[in-house]
């Protein structure tokens, strides 16, 4: 009897248990998004102060400028395991002159990461409309 009552009552906790450990693990993928995030950030605004006609995407397109290097090391995140693309900083050309005048620098609006975590799974990540959304990318077995 006790052990009906043991296993009916781990059939009710384990799944449970398995959707926190996975709700525990998508926070910690957004977590490390924001960082890589924010590296972004700081390295598209030392761009944007040397050049504000910059294009983001380009700019991290690849290393030969050094700013992928630089968010790797502010994210303390491996060069070879990162990917910066579809940045959108919410700047159309016609409001770079305002921008200049007013010297604001340029925001990341919308972005697309991956990148490995830190437990060691490759990680996609988004920011759009100010929502996170970030999860494992599916590995291939192939």
């Amino acid at each position: 009897m006790v052990l009906v009552i043991l296993a009916i009552l781990a059939a009710i906790l384990v799944p449970a248990l398995l959707g926190w450990i996975d709700e525990a693990r998508n926070k910690q993928y957004v977590l490390e998004a924001r960082s890589v995030y924010l590296a972004v950030q700081a390295a598209a605004d030392e761009a944007y102060a040397v050049d504000e006609d910059v294009d983001l995407d380009t700019y991290f397109a690849n290393d030969g400028n050094g700013a992928l290097t630089r968010v790797a090391t502010l994210a303390d995140i491996p060069i070879e395991q990162l990917t910066i693309s579809k940045i959108n900083d919410g700047i159309d050309d016609d409001d770079i002159q305002v921008n200049k005048d007013s010297h604001k620098g340029k925001v990341i609006q919308s972005i697309h990461l991956t990148f490995t975590g830190q437990n060691g799974d490759k990680v996609t990540a988004d920011l759009k409309e100010g929502k996170w959304t970030a999860s494992a990318a599916e590995v291939s077995t192939d």
